[in-house]
């Protein structure tokens, strides 16, 4: 079988580093100016922070046929369909953390003060559909129905948030998925 591997073209591979180890300014903004339909968080977390393990998870991601959108589900959705390596739950992960800042007021990443206080997170996680996935070419050990790229800790923090009653089923929270920019034709 003959493959095409496209990845991350330069203008979107950033350094690796997390925005708070250098100003990602300059790179998130030449890079949503060249590639304007990708959602700025994707351009932060995926583009900026990890594009080596992006284009080792999905290596024949394409900028000009796939794109990386904003949309909203609940919280029921996100913890009945958002799966990590090999389908597994990431719901008890870190849901210590949440136990001891609840406890503390100390522990976890810097996103969970704000999802204990506000009920949501301050970024959105990067998801994408697993079968989606396995056509540009992610290794078999994907989760589904949908696969978690980035926000581990988040959706963690979520599920034991949910657990103890704190976010609501219901509660609309948004998500960056990896998909189709256009949809192919049928």
């Amino acid at each position: 079988m003959f493959c095409v591997y496209v990845m991350l073209p330069k203008e979107l591979f950033g350094p690796g580093k997390t925005i708070y180890a250098t100003d990602p300014k300059r790179f998130i903004e030449a890079a949503l100016k060249a590639f304007p339909h990708l959602d700025r968080e994707f351009v932060t977390q995926i583009c900026f922070e990890h594009p080596t393990r992006f284009n080792k998870l999905l290596p024949n991601f394409d900028v000009l046929l796939h794109t990386a959108q904003r949309t909203h589900r609940s919280v029921e959705w996100i913890l009945a369909n958002v799966t990590y390596d090999g389908s597994k739950s990431i719901h008890d992960a870190w849901a210590h953390h949440v136990d001891q800042y609840l406890k503390n007021g100390t522990g976890g990443s810097e996103v969970l003060p704000d999802m204990v206080k506000f009920g949501k997170w301050s970024f959105a996680p990067v998801i994408v559909k697993a079968d989606f996935a396995l056509s540009i070419g992610a290794p078999d050990y994907i989760g589904e129905p949908y696969y978690l790229i980035e926000g581990t800790h988040r959706v963690s923090y979520l599920a034991r948030l949910h657990e103890l009653g704190l976010i609501t089923a219901e509660a609309s929270l948004p998500l960056i998925e990896v998909t189709w920019r256009f949809p192919p034709n049928k």
